[in-house]
C-alpha cells in the first residue's frame, strides 16, 4: 500500500498480510479419439493420430455384422501391450440379432508412439465392422469403472427419433460419462450435454459432479427402418473432492 508518497507501514498506515492456500484437483480431459475400419477379413485396427501420455485411459467400441463371430484378441502396439477389460458387451442387436457390439477399457495405459488397436475375430467378418477410440486424462488409473449400461432393442422409423442406452446410477460425484452408438444405417446425432468425440462408432462424453441416474442418449438424423444400440459408461475423476471442499485462505492480520 502507499499512502501521501510513502511505503504502506512506514507512516503507521494500517495494512494486511495474508497467505492463500489453493487446492485443486484432476479433471476428466479428452485428449484425443480415432474412428474407422470396414471391409472383410479377420482383424480390424485403430490408430491414434497422437502419442499417448502415460497413465491416461483408452475407451474403445468395435461392432461387426454376425450373431456367431466372436472376438478372440484385443490388443496393441505398446512395448507391452495394455490390457482391454470388456466393458458392455458383446451386446446382439439389430433385425433377427444380425449385428453385436462390444466396448472395453485399458487404463493407466503404456506411453509412446500412437496406440495402434487390433481386434480379431473368431473367423471372417463379410461386412459392416468398425472400431472407434478415444484417450482421456484426468481419470483413475487403479479402478476407474464404475457403472454401464445398454440397449441394442431399438427400432426407427422417424427422424429425429432420440434413443438411449438406458439409466444407471453413479457411485462417485465426478465423473466421465461416455455413450457409444452404432446404426444399421444413415445418421446420428449426440444427445444433449454430450460432445461427439469419433463418429464410427459416434463416441460422445459428457462430465458430471454430482451423483444420479444418468443414460447416455443420442437422435437419428434419418428416416427409414433403421436399428440401433446405444451404450453407456462411467468412469470416476483421479481425484474426489469432499462435498464440503471450498478454497481455504489463512490469513495473519497485524495491528495498526
Amino acid at each position: 500500500l502507499d499512502y501521501g508518497g510513502k511505503t504502506g507501514g512506514a507512516d503507521g498506515d494500517t495494512y494486511v498480510s495474508f497467505t492463500e492456500t489453493l487446492s485443486f484437483q484432476n479433471e476428466a480431459e479428452f485428449i484425443q479419439g480415432f474412428s474407422g475400419g470396414g471391409g472383410s477379413g479377420t482383424t480390424t485396427t485403430g490408430t491414434f493420430v497422437g502419442n499417448t501420455v502415460a497413465g491416461n485411459l483408452i475407451h474403445s467400441c468395435v461392432g461387426w455384422q454376425s450373431a456367431s463371430v466372436t472376438i478372440t484378441n484385443w490388443t496393441d502396439n505398446a512395448g507391452t501391450p495394455n490390457t482391454y477389460t470388456i466393458i458392455t458387451g458383446p451386446t446382439l442387436w439389430g433385425a433377427s440379432s444380425a449385428y453385436q457390439h462390444e466396448c472395453r477399457y485399458a487404463k493407466n495405459v503404456f506411453a509412446g508412439s500412437p496406440v495402434k488397436i487390433t481386434v480379431t475375430f473368431s473367423s471372417s467378418v463379410t461386412n459392416d465392422y468398425n472400431v472407434s477410440m478415444v484417450e482421456y486424462g484426468g481419470l483413475s488409473t487403479t479402478t476407474p469403472f464404475d457403472v454401464e449400461a445398454t440397449d441394442g432393442t431399438g427400432l426407427s422409423t422417424i427422424y429425429g427419433t432420440a434413443i438411449s442406452s438406458g439409466s444407471a446410477t453413479t457411485n462417485y460425484a465426478n465423473e466421465l460419462i461416455v455413450g457409444s452408438n452404432d446404426l444399421t444405417g444413415g445418421g446420428w446425432a449426440h444427445g444433449t450435454n454430450f460432445v461427439s468425440r469419433a463418429t464410427g462408432h459416434n463416441l460422445e462424453d459428457q462430465s458430471v459432479t454430482s451423483t444420479g441416474s444418468y443414460a447416455a442418449t443420442g437422435v437419428i438424423n434419418s428416416s427409414g427402418s433403421l436399428y440401433w444400440v446405444q451404450s453407456m459408461t462411467t468412469y470416476k475423476w483421479a481425484t474426489q473432492p469432499s462435498a464440503t471442499f471450498i478454497p481455504q485462505i489463512d490469513g495473519f492480520l497485524p495491528g495498526p
